[in-house]
């Protein structure tokens, strides 16, 4: 496989960002400022490959990456805790798959920071170029700054995810709680019903 590395100029945190590309592969090495967007981002080859559906069970392989950032943010100390930390951040951001931008996301999320441990709960509105959209409730637990693993549960979904059922695993990468979530991966498998 022949791949093509690309420098992306970044003003933030680390410097450049390196983009290696080639067949089902994009790997975004170090964090950067990209275009507005806090970006970190890493598929390999195994992992690069569209959902499926299987036609007899209606079970779909699902593996997609988040690229997020902060809308409005609103948070308190708590009288008598004085490390703990309680807020509410609303992100908009991007669905990729494989590298490719699919569709657009909107996420609610509460937080409770307690020394360097947070805890995320709350919702994200998926919606796609078909104007399909699913909706999921999420939540993540881990070190800030750094990784958070959870669950996404999906509710609802039109178009295509009408009657869309099924629970995935969330991992979530945050630098600062009053950003909220920077980036965010999901892996696991959804349902649809027969059609």
């Amino acid at each position: 496989m022949t791949t093509r590395d690309t420098i992306l100029k970044g003003s933030l945190l680390e410097g450049p960002c390196l983009i290696k590309e080639g067949k089902n592969m994009l790997r975004l090495t170090n964090v950067c400022f990209v275009a507005g967007w806090l970006a970190l981002i890493m598929v390999t080859p195994a992992e690069a490959q569209d959902p499926e559906v299987s036609a007899e069970s209606g079970i779909v392989d699902a593996h997609w990456k988040e690229v997020l950032r902060p809308i409005a943010h609103q948070g308190m100390q708590v009288s008598g805790y004085p490390e703990l930390r309680v807020g509410i951040v609303e992100l908009r951001g991007r669905i990729l798959i494989t590298g490719v931008d699919v569709g657009t996301l909107a996420a609610w999320v509460t937080y409770a920071l307690n020394g360097q441990i947070i805890r995320y709960q709350g919702y994200v509105h998926y919606r796609y170029a078909d104007g399909s959209a699913a909706l999921a409730a999420m939540s993540a637990k881990g070190q800030v700054p750094g990784m958070q693993q959870g669950s996404l549960t999906f509710i609802e979904g039109t178009g295509q995810f009408e009657g869309i059922e099924g629970t995935m695993t969330l991992s979530t990468s945050t630098i600062n709680p009053a950003e909220g979530i920077n980036t965010a991966e999901a892996i696991g498998r959804y349902s649809l019903p027969h059609r």
